[in-house]
């Protein structure tokens, strides 16, 4: 509720996952991870997904990445 004396502030929303941790699939009890969790990732990470079971916060430069080129 907004009024003269209560600004009413919005807080910022914080990503719970950690870098390199969970960020979809199902979780330990078999549940789908977006009915408990988020599926945000931290900064300087994205949400890169392995199966239907699991997905994970990546370095985004790691998570579009080329494979290296053999030199000949």
């Amino acid at each position: 509720m907004d009024n003269e004396y209560y600004s009413g502030c919005t807080p910022i929303p914080v990503c719970t996952n950690p870098a390199y941790g969970q960020c979809g699939g199902v979780d330990s009890d078999g549940i789908a991870w977006l009915e408990k969790h988020d599926d945000c990732c931290p900064d300087g990470f994205t949400c890169s997904y392995s199966s239907p079971y699991y997905s994970q916060c990546l370095e985004a430069s790691a998570a579009v990445k080329a494979p290296p080129k053999v030199q000949k």
